[in-house]
């Protein structure tokens, strides 16, 4: 087969595609065949038996590829750990102008407030910054307005990223603190997230 210039990857694909489609072929003349000198088969068995082997092959072939490609694993094995942000972290007894303060220092608006001992306790955002304001707290205390730590959407280190993904279509929320052992050691974006998948389908084809 001519490659036309294509990439090693997509000149695979279309071997795999060809393949396929010859297997399928093979498989269809194979049951004809059976309907027409050994009596009348279960159709809708017997295609399915043989496309099992098929679908097999594909995800092995396409899974190595994608981990040759990418060590360590595809999307559905990579660790949260190797997406996260470094965590902008804040003592609890802060008030909210100090918050604020420290939000625009760090070009954020997502907070993870810590205890004395550097636990974490909860999530404060500048939409709470904005409630304590409209209540006219700005010198309260961020624990009265944060995300305490039980309502507080999370993730765990070592946690798979395809979990964290399904974390956040069901929460809403677009970042999730990283925690190991009580304390957060990063913050998980989704913007990363997509950037990370982007690029993976990018270099799998």
């Amino acid at each position: 087969m001519n490659d036309w210039g294509l990439s090693p990857k997509i000149r695979s694909a279309l071997w795999l595609m060809y393949g396929s489609a010859v297997y399928l072929a093979l498989i269809t003349l194979l049951i004809l065949l059976l309907g027409k000198y050994v009596g009348k088969p279960d159709v809708t068995f017997l295609f399915g038996i043989s496309v099992i082997p098929l679908l097999f092959v594909i995800a092995v072939v396409w899974g190595y590829r994608f981990r040759v490609k990418i060590p360590g694993s595809e999307i559905s094995f990579y660790p949260v750990d190797r997406v996260m942000q470094t965590p902008s972290k804040i003592s609890g007894e802060k008030t909210i102008v100090e918050a604020e303060e420290l939000m625009e220092k760090k070009l954020t608006d997502f907070l993870n407030v810590v205890d004395k001992m550097g636990r974490f306790i909860g999530i404060f955002t500048k939409a709470d910054a904005h409630r304590a304001r409209k209540q006219r707290k700005a010198r309260g205390k961020i624990r009265e307005f944060m995300t305490p730590l039980e309502k507080a959407v999370k993730a765990q280190k070592g946690e798979k990223l395809i979990d964290i993904i399904e974390r956040i279509g069901r929460s809403k929320h677009s970042r999730l603190p990283v925690l190991d052992g009580g304390k957060v050691i990063g913050v998980v974006d989704s913007v990363d997230i997509q950037d990370l998948m982007a690029k993976m389908l990018k270099e799998a084809v």
